[in-house]
């Protein structure tokens, strides 16, 4: 019988301030890359948690599998570095970390970001009557 684990508690998160102590990390935006053009941190790259090709992008990016990897997504509640931290630890990565608070989380802080073209307003959500 196969025990699963859950990723959160497999790969250690970091606070946004501890990114310039790590002389060498990899960093890795798992959002939309409508939301990455919006607003990312520096030196990050958007592979998007969602696609198929998540993994093969990863190779493809020249990632190493051996380096300090921190993943982020929107903030703690959203589950998209989650979820990219455990592909990656299947695909053989040994060193990945969770930004806590995701892009959210490093603008409470007032970590530099790079930032874009707004998101557009959401739509509005009918209530689905007929009035």
């Amino acid at each position: 019988m196969q025990v699963l684990r859950q990723t959160d508690q497999l790969n250690p998160s970091m606070n946004p301030k501890e990114l310039a102590s790590l002389a060498k990390l990899q960093l890795i935006d798992v959002r939309l890359p409508d939301d990455f053009e919006a607003c990312h941190l520096p030196n990050a790259i958007n592979n998007c948690v969602f696609e198929v090709s998540f993994v093969d992008q990863l190779a493809e990016s020249g990632f190493d599998p051996s380096l300090t990897t921190v993943v982020y997504g929107a903030n703690d509640e959203s589950k998209e570095a989650s979820i990219a931290a455990g592909k990656m630890e299947l695909a053989g990565y040994t060193d990945v970390r969770i930004l806590e608070g995701g892009i959210q989380g490093a603008l409470l802080l007032d970590i530099a970001t790079q930032n874009g073209p707004s998101l557009p307003d959401e739509p509005a959500v009918l209530d689905g009557r007929l009035d």
